[in-house]
């Protein structure tokens, strides 16, 4: 048994201790339990920014391995609403206007988390694959040679 679901015992409504139960559940695989939590987390009420953040970057990751691109993106927005600075939701986020076609959308998140992060690579990467995706291969191209003077 999970620390977390010892402390359950003792605190049913920790809003911590039910969103970590669902993350353990998540990494054994058993994605119906962790929602459980992870819902029931965020009922108990938004106690700690981090916890309702992680649950909802986490719902978000199921809801897109299921193909529900629109609810991914719901709740990527919550958790990045939750966290304002926590990049994870909106790298994920990314990924997904990047998958549904919204360019705009997509550089818009990876120009937010650069000011957040101006040294995360993998946003730069991202932000120029899109300008590439768009055809405008002078700025992917502008942004790779910044990423290229960087590792020098």
């Amino acid at each position: 048994m999970s620390i977390w679901l010892k402390a359950l015992q003792v605190y049913p409504n920790s809003e911590e201790a039910l969103v970590y139960a669902g993350i353990e559940y998540q990494k054994i695989g058993e994605i119906d339990k962790a929602i459980d939590y992870y819902e029931r987390g965020l009922l108990v009420g938004p106690d700690y920014a981090h916890t309702t953040a992680y649950a909802e970057n986490n719902l978000g990751l199921i809801e897109m391995s299921r193909n529900n691109y629109e609810k991914a993106i719901s709740h990527f927005k919550k958790a990045r609403e939750a966290l304002p600075g926590f990049t994870t939701p909106r790298m994920n986020l990314a990924g997904v206007y990047v998958r549904e076609g919204y360019f705009q959308q997509a550089i818009n998140e990876y120009e937010e988390i650069l000011s957040i992060d101006p040294n995360f690579e993998d946003a730069r990467r991202g932000l120029a694959m899109v300008y590439f995706a768009l055809g405008d291969h002078q700025k992917g191209q502008e942004i790779i040679e910044k990423i290229k003077k960087k590792k020098i």
